[in-house]
């Protein structure tokens, strides 16, 4: 019985050798004995979600920039200010109906660009100006292109539905650079939607080339009774109420009725 017994014995040590000696060989040792360590699955390529988006190029103001947009977009262009983007499903209705996804500014006029920089994140800029139900509130510092930017809220309230515009500020040049939402607002659950979208966007922005405010841009000069105005500066009005100013080539003046 002894026998028997140390018999079984041994034939369970051996098994159970072999079973560690499976698993040693399949974690740590290769064909051919080269220590491989524990297994680690190999990383999955992640695709790139703008690869199939079209490019916007432009130069305004003597800012250039581009950046990459969804193939179900397209856009309407104001030389002076920058582009607007609808949804591409929307093209052949009347543009008065038609709210945009986002658009571009380019002014020479802003916010207080370094003001709203260094506000602590989350800070409620105004409430209930111009309208009942507005509020601004600064969300966060970013970047545009490299350079350093502030992403910013706008909620109003219309019709009891509130409604949200997404800001992205930066300054250049003594210009203000701007990419946000429909400035006419867009209710919640489609400004959350969009809001994946519009940081793709925004990650490929890039700045191309730019021409300091008042700096000569060959073929914007304006002249204009006798003299040449550069791109951007203003202009002198004849009737010395309105305000005129050289846009890309062209003397562009307020309307105000004088007294």
């Amino acid at each position: 019985m002894k026998q028997k017994g140390s018999a079984l014995i041994i034939i369970l040590i051996l098994i159970l050798l072999t079973v560690i000696g499976f698993f040693v060989y399949r974690d740590y040792l290769g064909p051919k004995g080269t220590i491989l360590g524990p297994f680690v699955p190999s990383p999955t390529a992640t695709a790139d979600p703008t690869a199939d988006w079209k490019t916007y190029t432009s130069t305004i103001r003597g800012i250039g920039f581009s950046f990459k947009y969804p193939q179900n977009l397209y856009y309407t262009e104001d030389p002076n200010f920058g582009p607007a983007f609808f949804d591409i499903a929307d093209k052949d209705k009347d543009p008065r109906t038609v709210v945009s996804k986002f658009e571009v500014t380019i002014n020479d006029l802003g916010e207080d660009f370094d003001k709203l920089y260094s506000l602590a994140d989350n800070t409620v800029i105004s409430v209930d100006k111009p309208m009942i139900g507005y509020k601004e509130t600064k969300l966060k510092n970013t970047t545009l292109g490299n350079q350093k930017a502030v992403r910013y809220e706008v909620s109003f309230t219309n019709n009891n539905a509130t409604y949200y515009i997404m800001h992205v500020l930066t300054k250049m040049n003594n210009r203000f650079i701007e990419i946000h939402t429909s400035n006419d607002g867009t209710p919640k659950d489609e400004y959350d939607d969009f809001k994946a979208t519009f940081d793709q966007i925004l990650s490929t922005f890039k700045f191309t080339e730019t021409t300091p405010a008042g700096s000569a841009v060959p073929g914007t000069d304006c002249l204009y009774q006798g003299k040449t105005y550069q791109n951007g500066v203003s202009v002198p009005s004849v009737d010395k109420c309105n305000t005129c100013s050289c846009e890309n080539g062209q003397v562009a003046c307020t309307t105000m009725a004088c007294l």
